[in-house]
């Protein structure tokens, strides 16, 4: 079942459904809410992603690469120090 509601249709409403064979009644309540209200904040739609600065990214990549770089050249100076004995 689907149904559609406009912004102008806000308030309560509840909905009853009966089983066509077995004879089971449902019942739920909702509310709409016009789209005005609902936000609160006054934006279009609500936040939901963090927000890092993008000096924080930078400054995390680049400990990320200086971590790597580190590993890589650990990892050469082994080998030539075990080739050299």
């Amino acid at each position: 079942m689907a149904f559609t509601v406009t912004g102008a249709a806000a308030g309560s409403y509840r909905v009853t459904a009966t089983g066509q064979t077995s004879g089971t009644v449902g019942v739920a309540t909702f509310t709409v809410v016009a789209a005005d209200a609902a936000t609160g904040s006054g934006s279009a739609l609500p936040n939901t992603g963090a927000e890092i600065p993008t000096l924080a990214i930078w400054v995390g990549a680049g400990a990320l690469a200086l971590g790597v770089a580190l590993v890589l050249v650990m990892t050469i100076s082994r080998r030539r120090s075990n080739n050299a004995s």
